[in-house]
């Protein structure tokens, strides 16, 4: 990663251990990196803060989505593991939430236009029949909506024209501007 003044000068350059999947200018001066994992491990990526002089340190790691969402009050999210978490990147934390149960795949978070922080997710269903336990993948697509005051609210979006065994990766919710969501996957 390396930055420029405005006449094309260098000011600074560091380098990561793997690719970079995101990178987003902070409120600071700085930049956010994501940065996926050396070995391309899907839940492995890290995020980095680079202050205005390219300083780096890592805010978090074993990340599982491969995005994050810079809050206009200051905080990132992202998920990592089984929760949206809001992340002190020098502004202040924001506010977690658990993802909806038997979340298989979680997208990159929004901040919607109110503060709402946005982020799609699917989900299957595990069963037991005679002791054995089998998961039975006929997915779910929801959407985790966490805004700023209140608890959060999960709406599921209707399974339309998806086979059982449909490999659905959920991308990202944006809004629609009519006060909706469009939702990638």
């Amino acid at each position: 990663i390396r930055a420029f003044d405005e006449d094309g000068g260098e000011r600074w350059s560091t380098t990561v251990p793997s690719g970079v999947t995101q990178l987003s200018s902070d409120a600071l001066g700085g930049v956010l990196a994501l940065v996926g994992a050396a070995d391309g491990s899907p839940e492995s990526y890290t995020l980095r803060s680079l202050s205005s002089d390219g300083v780096a340190r890592g805010v978090a790691s074993g990340l599982r989505s491969g995005g994050f969402a810079i809050h206009p009050d200051g905080p990132v999210y992202v998920v990592s593991g089984n929760m949206l978490v809001g992340l002190d990147v020098g502004m202040g934390a924001g506010r977690s939430a658990s993802l909806p149960a038997n979340t298989s795949a979680a997208g990159t978070p929004t901040i919607m236009v109110d503060g709402t922080v946005v982020v799609p997710v699917v989900t299957s269903e595990s069963s037991t029949e005679s002791g054995n336990e089998y998961y039975v993948f006929e997915p779910d697509i929801q959407v985790l909506l966490l805004p700023p005051e209140g608890p959060p609210r999960v709406q599921t979006i209707p399974n339309v024209g998806y086979t059982p065994w449909s490999s659905i990766v959920p991308f990202k919710a944006i809004p629609n501007g009519h006060g909706g969501l469009i939702v990638a996957w």
